[in-house]
């Protein structure tokens, strides 16, 4: 059984794991100090991760003590009253508040059988069996539906409820491993959603199958710890693997002709956008192959670079299933090519003169007509100026923007925080801020304001909220999409956040005449034409003298 070790409230100093917790705005005149921080004494991750969560759990309730809050769960009660969104929301709340305790105080036998519970609870709703359910107030969210008026909103409600089952189940899994019992699976099958009865067929089928695809898969995405959208772009990669090849789930079993039948058969003609576009809806993987093999330009297919980072998942797939798992003799992904089959025009992914222009104007509106959200405003001028991953400037703490040795205004990119992280090494690093942001645009005065207000440790924008699939950036991603529409001719509406970073790494390079070096360190780039002994010596270059270089990025209007 291998158990997925997520680090929270964890970090590594010298060699040894620490516990660090941030004290609520509520409990500081108790605690008398910001942050909890202990050492766990300990180098060895897994023991870490066991220690840190039990004290996690115990200053959770001392902090309930300090607030004098009750021991009690609250109910959630639905009516007829509550939107599906309000609704999902409060569920949604109960569960981060109480579901993390509740697996960590539980023991396995307990989780085992809980799991049990949920998965029945899914096969009552789906069947619509009772006219009420209650999902246990132990688990935070206990839930008596009443009967509806209307038809749909009973159906809304089941299918809100089933995706918050699936994901306590889910949870539950990561905790114990899969040993659900198979009694009663065959008969009820069919009672459960597709989602999770593909998950329990996958798990059950492969336990004691070492050689089985997803079995591997699942050991590799642990192993690799690979989680979130990377880790469902591989497993819908492999479903779709399978599916070409009638389900076989041996992995030994695969040679590279198999391979090349995926490549050449089906991966270069499986259509854009698959699973959205309705009219592929409801139809299996060979018969949308078909389609764009029978009209391509109706029926539009992946782009061969996308064919080419597919391929890449089931590369490393069977790479790990050869290289530590022993379960291959030769990879049979090796030296396959991807056919270029079609010449694809090359899209402008930045901004251009004209939509920089009309940007402007639009977040001049913004500024005077949404004064209570503010990030709508200085995000997107951060990420327009600095380069800056949408989630890295949504992430950023009061304590990441500050005034360093030299005096120099700068933005600490780090993932030194609960719930913070970076796409990679490259990724931490501390920039200056761009003088027209910092002076002209008065950013100086938006810092000084929240240093004033807020803690070190409370979020620089404080109306962003966290979610597990997008970090701080879903809100303002949300938002974003539909703002550019506002200002963005429809041909350029695939446009996005990321396009942000896009134009500044242009401007740099073609306005700016800016060094390659000085752009890569901005933007969290490897610096490739520095080698990684000599940066090792060196270190990143400093924020005083990569800000002459900032400076001369403009997009005329300032």
């Amino acid at each position: 059984m291998v158990i997925t070790i997520t680090m929270r409230n964890v970090r590594l100093r010298n060699g040894i794991y620490e516990f660090r917790m941030a004290v609520p705005a509520g409990c500081l005149d108790s605690v008398g100090k910001k942050e909890i921080t202990q050492s766990l004494k300990t180098s060895d991750p897994a023991q870490a991760d066991m220690l840190a969560k039990k004290l996690t759990s115990e200053w959770k309730k001392k902090f309930k003590k300090f607030r004098g809050e009750k021991e009690e769960i609250p109910t959630i009660k639905a009516t007829t009253q509550n939107t599906i969104a309000d609704f999902k929301a409060k569920l949604d709340a109960h569960m981060e508040k109480h579901l993390g305790d509740y697996l960590i105080n539980q023991s396995k036998d307990d989780l085992i059988e809980c799991s049990e519970w949920l998965r029945d609870r899914m096969i009552d709703i789906r069947n619509e069996e009772n006219t009420s359910f209650d999902l246990s107030a132990e688990l935070g969210i206990a839930y008596p539906l009443p009967p509806q008026k209307s038809p749909g909103m009973t159906r809304r409600l089941n299918k809100t409820i089933i995706d918050a089952l699936a994901f306590i189940r889910d949870e539950i899994d990561k905790e114990v491993g899969w040993k659900i019992s198979e009694k009663g699976e065959e008969d009820n099958r069919e009672a459960i959603p597709k989602t999770s009865r593909e998950t329990g067929e996958q798990r059950t089928r492969s336990k004691d199958d070492k050689t089985n695809i997803v079995q591997v898969m699942n050991l590799m995405l642990d192993a690799k710890n690979i989680h979130g959208k990377n880790a469902d772009y591989i497993r819908n990669e492999v479903k779709c693997f399978q599916e070409w090849h009638k389900g076989k789930a041996d992995i030994t079993q695969y040679s590279p002709d198999d391979l090349v039948d995926y490549v050449k058969n089906c991966l270069i003609s499986i259509p854009k956008n698959m699973v959205k576009i309705d009219v592929y809806k409801g139809k299996s993987l060979r018969q949308c192959v078909d389609m764009v093999k029978s009209d391509s330009a109706t029926y539009i297919p992946i782009s061969h670079q996308t064919c080419k980072n597919r391929f890449a998942k089931l590369h490393m797939l069977f790479k790990y299933a050869r290289d530590n798992l022993g379960l291959l003799h030769i990879n049979p992904a090796m030296g396959i090519t991807i056919p270029k089959v079609r010449v694809v025009s090359v899209t402008e992914r930045g901004f251009s003169n004209t939509e920089l222009r009309k940007m402007w104007k639009a977040l001049e509106n913004v500024a005077s007509s949404m004064p209570k959200r503010p990030e709508r405003f200085w995000i997107p001028i951060i990420g327009l100026y600095h380069g800056l991953r949408q989630n890295e400037i949504c992430s950023l703490y009061v304590r990441d923007v500050y005034q360093d040795s030299d005096g120099i205004y700068v933005i600490d990119i780090n993932d030194d925080g609960v719930n913070k992280s970076v796409k990679n090494k490259s990724s931490i690093r501390v920039i200056p801020v761009h003088p027209f942001v910092l002076d002209v645009l008065q950013f100086r005065k938006y810092i000084e304001g929240r240093n004033g207000k807020a803690s070190p440790d409370d979020l620089l924008f404080p109306n962003l909220t966290y979610t597990k699939a997008q970090g701080y950036a879903k809100n303002m991603s949300v938002w974003f999409n539909k703002w550019k529409r506002e200002w963005l001719d429809a041909e350029a509406y695939s446009k996005n956040f990321h396009s942000l970073r896009h134009t500044f790494i242009q401007q740099a390079q073609n306005q700016a005449q800016m060094p390659d070096r000085h752009n890569q360190e901005i933007t969290g780039h490897a610096v490739l034409s520095v080698s990684s002994v000599h940066m090792a010596y060196s270190g990143r270059l400093k924020p005083k003298d990569v800000l002459v270089e900032l400076s001369k990025v403009k997009y005329g209007w300032e």
